[in-house]
């Protein structure tokens, strides 16, 4: 598994970029990356793909995904 995830998030420009967030979204697309720099690379790309709107903007967040280990 991947460690790092890239997340887009679909904002509304009434939001400032601090406050866009997964949950204020208006949509939320994600998808496993090996290396850092291809969060940049492949949120623009998955961005421009998507076709954001006059009314809303794009920001690209690389997060660290947590291990998955055995359960007690």
């Amino acid at each position: 598994m991947s460690p790092l995830l890239l997340v887009v998030l679909v904002c509304a420009k009434s939001l400032s970029a601090d406050a866009c967030t997964r949950e204020t979204a208006l949509d939320v697309m994600t998808r496993p990356v090996p290396m850092p720099h291809a969060c940049m690379s492949g949120g623009q790309a998955m961005a421009a793909r998507e076709g954001v709107g006059p009314d809303t903007f794009v920001k690209v967040v690389c997060e660290r995904r947590k291990a998955s280990g055995p359960t007690s």
